[in-house]
């Protein structure tokens, strides 16, 4: 009968072995495209809380707003290539379908609606 004690290390051995071989086999998601023309629109205008509009126009990679408090400011995505988020120094904006959240550093948040 073989020593139970010195099967140990050879069994945790081709444990650590196998498993790079099992993580390679991790299913990939699915592939993300970027379809040219998506998320919002060039021009839109958006409704805000408290009877505000505010206009958005796509520019690149970056949007400039006229804001709901009539503040006009040009902000990159944030990360770069994001289609829903921008932002840079005191302002951002998100959006999420046809809501949107409109952030000045200090201030609540406006939600606005397309």
């Amino acid at each position: 009968m073989a020593d139970k004690e010195g099967m140990k290390p050879i069994r945790l051995l081709s444990a650590c072995l196998c498993l790079p071989l099992l993580a390679s086999c991790v299913a990939q998601g699915p592939a993300v495209r970027h379809v040219e023309g998506a998320g919002q629109p060039r021009v839109s205008s958006w409704q805000c809380d408290g009877g505000g509009t505010m206009t958005v126009t796509r520019v690149g990679d970056a949007v400039q707003v006229n804001s709901p408090r009539g503040v006009d400011v040009t902000l990159p995505a944030s990360p770069p290539g994001s289609r829903e988020r921008y932002g840079e120094g005191l302002y951002a904006v998100v959006f999420n379908g046809r809501e949107a959240l409109w952030f000045v550093t200090g201030k609540s948040p406006l939600n606005c609606k397309r």
